[in-house]
């Protein structure tokens, strides 16, 4: 029984690379912005297709890091006018590592970010936004002005 098993594990990594963590990972994390399964099959889906890549070689959880940024990416264009990929001081990208994913930045990065957006507030942005400034370690103290902070 323990060899059909082992044949049932091969089987299903034929066609599904990933391991039982990263794919654990990736859902937690598309959960964690109110996402669902098939939208974290999606992002994969679209890395494949954009990169030409086969799905052995398409980390899942880069991916949904990868749209949560360009969701970001987007949503703070349109709020401040700014394209945090080309506008940008700094370096900033997405660190692909499977279980240990993360945005990659530096100092430069999230000072430049932080001034761009301040006197917003994080429920001003959408939810990959909010995620996102949540993982590069912002929140709303650090976007307050110097007039909202005599204000109290």
């Amino acid at each position: 029984m323990d060899n059909f098993r082992e044949k049932i594990n091969e089987y299903r990594a034929s066609f599904c690379p990933f391991g039982e963590l990263d794919i654990k990972c990736a859902i937690r994390i598309a959960e964690e912005v109110g996402e669902d399964i098939d939208w974290a099959v999606d992002c994969v889906d679209q890395l494949v297709e954009e990169y030409g890549l086969p799905y052995n070689q398409i980390d899942c959880v880069y991916a949904v890091y990868s749209q949560i940024e360009q969701e970001a990416r987007t949503d703070i264009e349109n709020i401040t006018g700014f394209d945090i990929c080309n506008d940008c001081k700094g370096h900033m990208a997405v660190y692909g590592n499977y279980l240990v994913t993360s945005f990659d930045y530096n100092d430069k990065f999230r000072e430049w970010l932080i001034s761009i957006l301040k006197g917003k507030e994080l429920d001003e942005f959408n939810k990959f936004t909010q995620f996102f400034l949540s993982e590069l370690d912002i929140d709303n103290d650090n976007l307050k002005t110097e007039d909202d902070e005599t204000d109290n």
